[in-house]
């Protein structure tokens, strides 16, 4: 099953960086499938997988003092459900340890990013976008939409959230939920 899924992903039928299994709605991170023995699965089932032994994915991320303009680099350490069953995000901010938790990897950085904004500092990242939004079966990714208000999301504008944009502004999660109201055509 090892060298199957190591096939999969070095043939690039998978993105490096993924490493969760999405079977039926559920999450199964990749170390218990591996451990559960050999299965045959259909290839649309395989969704994310990783066969990295890290338990974080570490991001290099760019803030933005809110009060002084001023950029400054940080570390983002990312464990994307390996120990636990939930998405968990760490960092270091100006000696202060900033912690998220959250079962589906979007509201787990929306609550990391709240908290960064209470501190006066905001994430040029494509996750800090007033149009940002995480379809329920991307729960377990890094991946995310960026929408256009009366246009249907297509997989076009999928993006990684940790990925770097020049932004000016920093929402926080009541502002981009308040988008997505107005997105949502129904």
């Amino acid at each position: 099953m090892f060298e199957k899924c190591q096939h999969v992903q070095s043939a690039g039928l998978l993105p490096p960086g993924r490493r969760n299994f999405s079977l039926k709605s559920a999450r199964i991170p990749a170390k218990k499938l591996l451990a559960s023995g050999p299965k045959s699965f259909a290839a649309g089932h395989i969704a994310n997988f990783q066969t990295s032994p890290n338990k974080m994915e570490i991001y290099e991320v760019i803030l933005v003092d809110l009060n002084t303009n001023e950029s400054l680099s940080a570390r983002v350490e990312v464990d994307e459900a390996e120990t636990t069953e939930n998405i968990s995000i760490h960092a270091v901010i100006d000696k202060q340890d900033v912690t998220s938790s959250d079962y589906n990897y979007f509201p787990a950085f929306q609550i990391f990013r709240d908290k960064l904004l209470e501190l006066g500092y905001g994430i040029k990242c494509n996750g800090s976008r007033i149009n940002a939004i995480q379809s329920g079966m991307m729960g377990g990714t890094d991946e995310i939409y960026l929408v256009e208000a009366g246009k249907q999301a297509l997989m076009e504008n999928i993006v990684r959230i940790w990925d770097y944009t020049d932004i000016d502004t920093f929402p926080d999660t009541k502002q981009q939920l308040d988008f997505l109201k107005q997105w949502t055509p129904y």
